[in-house]
């Protein structure tokens, strides 16, 4: 069942990936109309709630201590660019966030 898991996740986030690309390339090449736009909205939500749920998944799996926890954020954040530039706004950042939350308690 785990193997199951693991794989449906995969293919999650490499559709996640695959529609970020997309997205970009949409709203930079041409002007989009409303419908695309919101159509467009709409994947990139459903694709979001697919990341979280995996993260928090993996975050309650993991249970780290406090001080892996904050290793791992660390080093996550170092070479991330949207930690950097946006931190609310990175799925997997936000999730280690989480993490490191929880463990302190």
């Amino acid at each position: 069942m785990t193997r199951l898991a693991d794989s449906l996740e995969a293919v999650q986030l490499d559709i996640g990936v695959k529609l970020l690309d997309h997205s970009r390339s949409m709203l930079t090449e041409h002007p989009l109309s409303v419908t695309e736009l919101r159509f467009l909205a709409a994947r990139l939500t459903e694709s979001l709630g697919d990341v979280l749920r995996i993260a928090e998944s993996r975050g309650r799996q993991l249970r780290l201590s406090p001080e892996d926890s904050y290793k791992a954020l660390l080093d996550h954040t170092q070479g991330c660019e949207q930690c950097a530039d946006e931190p609310a706004r990175c799925a997997e950042g936000s999730a280690l966030r989480r993490t490191l939350k929880e463990a302190r308690r």
